[in-house]
């Protein structure tokens, strides 16, 4: 090859590795619109982030050496990867005075497995409204269960069963909290909740609303992507579910395990017509939380009805969790359903 590249005439070798150059950084923004057909696809949209630094790093060395036709695949493939087609934004408010904000954090927290008490200050730390710890352990839970401020702070709280040793997610609300519709299927009932969807109303008082909260595996391999994928397609259907019952907005808290342009999430926002909180344009990702912003992949987030508007959102650092967290202060649509009965009862 070498040797063949050595003997051809220098316009038709600078044509080759033009075409050689488009299709290298074309190729992977190309994938983020096919990233549901196979895993190896969904992998290479999940760095897209990543792909476009480097693109753009390419455009920019294009420049200094005068390869316009470079530059120019270089900016489309760059331009490709940061408007991905398919990741609505949650709309920010403006105008806010005298709207209620109900703030939300959510934290991946199997960084803690050792340190419960550590996890307890974090969470004194910040006055929300609702939380929604994922991934925790049985000395996580005895350790919140223990604090009296956060009992008292969060009386609406649904507290996973003792038997869910690891893997459960864990709400913590200041108002209650009901299932709706009917029973879940007694068949997963053994099940941790983090290892399913999980879907609750949260009777806020004046703007309640839909939570659902879900953690698919890791795509570290085809299968455990098909059972994450087949997971989040389950979420949209119960979702799809609640909202012929109940007219409420929706928000989703998740470890999705997927970038805004894998297509967990990309499936998520359109099947489910929610939007993603963090910015289109951000680097600060979430995980690992040890590595420079650029690196982190952002598969922490909430994601909102369309109806919602947020105030602020942002990542919360300063914990030795390999996840950050994730805040959204958000302004939620009145609802005249505030008081609408449930055939289960609160959640225990």
């Amino acid at each position: 090859m070498r040797l063949a590249m050595k003997v051809m005439p220098e316009p038709v070798r600078r044509q080759m590795l033009i075409y050689a150059a488009t299709i290298l950084l074309l190729m992977p923004p190309c994938a983020t619109l096919v990233s549901g057909w196979a895993w190896p696809l969904d992998m290479i949209a999940s760095l897209s982030s990543q792909l476009a630094i480097l693109a753009a790093l390419y455009a920019m060395a294009m420049v200094l050496m005068r390869r316009w036709v470079h530059v120019g695949v270089a900016i489309i493939a760059v331009g490709l990867h940061v408007m991905p087609w398919d990741s609505p934004r949650i709309e920010r408010a403006t105008g806010r005075d005298g709207l209620t904000v109900t703030s939300f954090l959510q934290f991946n927290v199997g960084g803690f497995d050792r340190q419960p008490q550590r996890l307890v200050k974090v969470l004194l730390q910040h006055d929300v409204d609702v939380i929604v710890l994922i991934e925790g352990g049985r000395q996580m839970l005895e350790a919140i269960r223990q604090t009296p401020t956060l009992v008292d702070r969060y009386p609406g709280t649904s507290w996973p069963r003792p038997q869910d040793p690891r893997g459960w997610c864990l709400v913590l609300s200041r108002w209650p909290m009901r299932h709706p519709g009917d029973a879940p299927n007694e068949a997963t009932a053994h099940l941790p909740v983090a290892w399913r969807a999980d879907l609750r109303v949260v009777q806020h008082p004046e703007h309640p609303f839909l939570l659902a909260v879900a953690h698919p595996p890791a795509s570290r391999d085809p299968w455990r992507w098909d059972d994450g994928n087949r997971l989040v397609r389950n979420l949209v259907k119960q979702i799809e579910e609640a909202r012929r019952g109940i007219d409420l907005p929706v928000i989703v808290a998740a470890d999705l395990n997927a970038t805004p342009t894998s297509w967990r999430s990309v499936h998520l926002c359109r099947a489910a017509r929610l939007s993603r909180g963090s910015p289109r344009l951000t680097l600060s990702g979430t995980y690992p939380s040890g590595w420079p912003a650029p690196l982190r992949f952002p598969i922490d987030d909430f994601w909102m009805d369309r109806r919602v508007h947020l105030v602020r959102w942002c990542t919360v650092g300063g914990t030795e969790s390999d996840h950050l967290a994730v805040r959204a202060d958000a302004i939620l649509p009145p609802s005249v359903k505030a008081t609408l009965p449930d055939r289960r009862g609160p959640i225990h």
